[in-house]
């Protein structure tokens, strides 16, 4: 966090207007706190110019401590909804790095007239999408919080 040293951070709602904030602080001897606020799934944000390096990171606000590391990627830890987001987070990237990678490989086939291919590797990528969607579902039944909410709302039982 030293690249952070003196940086202003804030607190925002997620999905919130970009202006809008809960707190503010100042990053010293790299860390910075936030403290007392309700339970809610929010952004910890830096100004525009040092989001490239630091982009922003989801949190959800609740008791205990909150560790989080600022970096090209981010972390969250510490309590039980903060630790859930985090392996959430991750399953999403692999995931979405699967899902890419599926999605050349259908065009490559369906480029070439393959459609045996392009229906394998498509009903993969379905499989793959929703085995993330059930793991999805099964992490929120772990939590007690507005994250709880905020992943049944992502993908809703039909």
């Amino acid at each position: 966090m030293n690249e952070l040293e003196g940086a202003t951070v804030y607190l925002c709602p997620l999905g919130a207007d970009k202006k809008i904030r809960i707190d503010s602080t100042i990053v010293e001897n790299g860390s910075f706190a936030f403290s007392g606020y309700k339970q809610f799934v929010a952004e910890i944000r830096t100004k525009p110019l040092a989001r490239a390096s630091f982009p922003n990171l989801l949190i959800v606000t609740e008791p205990g401590d909150i560790y989080v590391s600022l970096g090209p990627e981010n972390k969250v830890s510490g309590t039980l909804g903060n630790d859930t987001l985090q392996a959430w987070q991750l399953a999403t990237e692999e995931i979405t790095r699967k899902i890419k990678s599926f999605g050349g490989i259908i065009d490559f086939a369906e480029s070439a007239g393959d459609e045996a291919s392009r229906n394998l590797y498509q009903h993969k990528r379905d499989s793959v999408y929703n085995a993330y969607v059930a793991r999805t579902r099964k992490m929120a039944e772990g939590v007690e919080s507005p994250l709880k909410e905020l992943m049944e709302g992502l993908y809703p039982e039909k």
